[in-house]
């Protein structure tokens, strides 16, 4: 796999998304000739550059929306100056792949084509990660928060009903990655005197760390498909998560996991509670949770779906 870093900006307002584009479509023309489709990761503005190479050259193209709902890829040309040249070069790619039923509903009211639009999933390696050979029961204490530390995540929420979930200090939270809430979620942990909440930073073995925890919390006011939620259901989690578009896809509240609405403290502080006190049914909940990522988004069958919507565009 070749990686290039080749895009230069200018972080000035305005400036940032037209350099951006200007800059990655310079360079997907470069290597125009090297590709037979190409697929942006995320959208707006690589969605934009890759519209823009299939005006110039006619080149199959793809885009997949990596989050929807408020934070989403589209809603970032709502305001943008030029958004509707901006929305008509993002349409002018060929496939557009949806990760949720929300990303799919997005996609359509944005004017792509529905017999454009194709609905796919995220792989994950369930052999990779996977349960821990033995339970203990600082892990059946221990709740798991894995993410970007940013509004869109909302993690301050988690803080607010910790406080009423540990009143007793028997149970311990950890926080992995980092943003720039980080700072304000210190502060917190410090004026709500919140006992056993760890601040991890960022964390390269993943694997090992879904193996401290028996639930897993994402309550995130906006996504895509959640990536570390899903690796979390394949390690034996039980996952409590938002209920927005994205989770739905994933998480049938009280079949493979429990939902709450966003920026619900009460709700989630007793969602915590319960099943933190609940051996039996955080367990057939974290079995499930597992069952529905080797039957649904196994790495291998996922690939195939991709690479068969791709080759499909190139025949």
């Amino acid at each position: 796999i070749e990686i290039r870093r080749s895009i230069r900006t200018i972080s000035l307002g305005p400036l940032f998304g037209l350099s951006f584009v200007a800059s990655l479509t310079a360079s997907l023309l470069r290597l125009a000739t090297r590709s037979d489709v190409v697929l942006a990761g995320q959208a707006p503005w690589e969605a934009v550059a890759t519209g823009m190479l299939r005006k110039i050259t006619g080149k199959p193209t793809a885009v997949r929306l990596a989050n929807a709902g408020p934070f989403g890829d589209l809603r970032q040309l709502q305001h943008a100056t030029g958004r509707g040249i901006l929305k008509w070069l993002v349409r002018s790619n060929g496939v557009f792949l949806a990760l949720s039923d929300q990303s799919r509903d997005e996609l359509y009211e944005f004017g792509c084509p529905q017999d454009k639009v194709r609905q796919l999933t995220i792989g994950v390696d369930a052999e990779l990660v996977a349960p821990p050979a033995k339970a203990n029961d600082q892990r059946a204490r221990t709740v798991l928060l894995v993410g970007r530390l940013c509004a869109q995540k909302d993690p301050l929420s988690l803080l607010r009903s910790w406080q009423r979930v540990n009143t007793d200090r028997q149970y311990r939270l950890l926080i992995a990655g980092d943003g720039d809430l980080a700072p304000s979620m210190r502060e917190m942990i410090i004026d709500l005197k919140l006992h056993n909440v760890e601040l991890l930073g960022a964390c390269d073995d993943l694997a090992h760390l879904y193996h401290q925890a028996g639930m897993f919390l994402l309550p995130s006011l906006s996504e895509g498909c959640s990536n570390a939620l899903l690796e979390a259901m394949a390690s034996g989690l039980c996952p409590v998560v938002t209920n927005i578009g994205g989770n739905r896809d994933v998480i049938i509240d009280g079949v493979n996991g429990r939902t709450f609405e966003a920026q619900d403290d009460q709700q989630l502080g007793d969602l915590l509670s319960e099943l933190l006190a609940d051996k039996e049914t955080r367990e057939r909940l974290a079995t499930a949770a597992r069952e529905h990522v080797v039957a649904q988004h196994a790495a291998p069958e996922v690939a195939r779906r991709y690479l068969t919507e791709l080759l499909r565009m190139v025949e």
